[in-house]
């Protein structure tokens, strides 16, 4: 059975606990993947954004309130996907749900999930087939499922802190805070041959300037300056593609 549920994190009207997405995958997807390791595949996408009331969501909305719930529909979420045998998956779905509750976080059910979506037109081009779209169903979900391996496996535990976070390369040369995703990353777009599209905004106030950055999935990723009237009109705007050699 292919499966799905939506964790939520308790979240501040302002901002989101910086550590919120690490601490979820280190308190539940982590050690319930791992008591039940007979899994087939299992990967998990995360989001910071305001929910549409009107739409699916993949959860019920009218659900979710109080500390899950911030201003104009605001949350930070996992959404996890997973496949498990239909003779455990009520039990798992138990101990999942269990764990997720001991630690403060949320979830409004647990439903199918439909695997054909990691072959649809958002992952495959050319010749359309079901065969053709069967197959790179499989390959996408398998390759989901080995970044989410590696995620894991690169989380790490301050004790004195009692919250989780990625590890940190050895390597002094590395860049981007010394992460040790940014290798893997760079072959990924090296391979693949394509280029990371920012989208650069810039706004000139009383001789100040600001400048965002944002992705068509996520935004914004970044800023620099006093962002206070990022809201309005920028005065320069432009994609800018990030090439890997």
């Amino acid at each position: 059975m292919n499966r799905q549920t939506r964790i939520f994190a308790p979240i501040d009207n302002v901002n989101p606990d910086e550590y919120w997405y690490e601490n979820i995958l280190g308190r539940v997807i982590k050690p319930i993947t791992e008591k039940w390791n007979k899994l087939d595949w299992f990967w998990f996408s995360r989001y910071e954004h305001s929910l549409d009331i009107n739409a699916d969501e993949n959860c019920v909305v009218n659900k979710i309130g109080g500390k899950f719930l911030g201003v104009n529909y605001r949350t930070t979420s996992i959404r996890f996907r997973f496949s498990v045998d239909e003779s455990i998956h009520l039990q798992f779905e138990s101990d999942l749900e269990t764990l997720i509750k001991s630690h403060g976080y949320f979830i409004t059910d647990f439903r199918d999930w439909d695997k054909s979506e990691t072959g649809s037109g958002r992952h495959i081009g050319g010749q359309l087939t079901a065969e053709r779209q069967e197959k790179r169903a499989e390959r996408v979900t398998r390759f989901y499922h080995q970044t989410a391996l590696l995620t894991l496996d690169a989380l790490e535990f301050d004790a004195n802190k009692q919250l989780y976070r990625f590890e940190k390369t050895t390597d002094a040369g590395m860049p981007y805070h010394n992460s040790c995703f940014t290798t893997p990353h760079h072959l990924f777009c090296n391979i693949t041959k394509i280029p990371l599209y920012a989208n650069v905004k810039v706004w000139h106030r009383d001789k100040h300037f600001s400048l965002k950055t944002e992705t068509n999935w996520m935004a914004p990723t970044g800023h620099w300056g006093d962002i206070s009237h990022s809201d309005s009109t920028p005065d320069f705007e432009k994609p800018m593609p990030v090439n890997f050699a």
